[in-house]
């Protein structure tokens, strides 16, 4: 349980890490208002607590950001679609266990368009774990 939180905590934040160099984060915290604080985390533990982890359960607050931060590295563009392409070669894809399936499934989806279209992202990453 505590496993599969700590791939979404992570992937949220490597995105947002890796934006360091392409702009200020402090731009899309400011942005999206989200602050990302001790509380903010207990929040996402607190979500996992039932061994089962529940991507709804994500507090949505944690959703704006890192579709910022991909609109900010031009993987998702202004009318919501995700450039596969883009992602292909982005350092945030070192990280991730099965790139093939991560970049399959991020290729299904249809559109991000709202912070809650963030959690199809996290299922794509959390796929990708297996």
């Amino acid at each position: 349980m505590f496993t599969k939180l700590l791939v979404i905590y992570t992937f949220v934040f490597i995105c947002c890490i890796q934006a360091l160099g392409n702009f200020n984060l402090e731009e899309c915290m400011k942005a999206t208002g989200v602050k990302v604080t001790p509380n903010t985390l207990k929040q996402l533990h607190d979500a996992n607590k039932g061994g089962n982890f529940d991507i709804n359960s994500i507090p949505d607050e944690m959703l704006c950001l890192p579709k910022c931060v991909l609109e900010k590295k031009g993987i998702i563009d202004s009318t919501g679609n995700i450039l596969v392409e883009k992602l292909e070669n982005d350092q945030m894809l070192e990280r991730i266990p099965n790139k093939k399936a991560f970049l399959e499934c991020m290729g299904k989806i249809k559109g991000v368009s709202t912070c809650e279209d963030v959690k199809k992202i996290l299922e794509c990453r959390v796929l990708s774990q297996k």
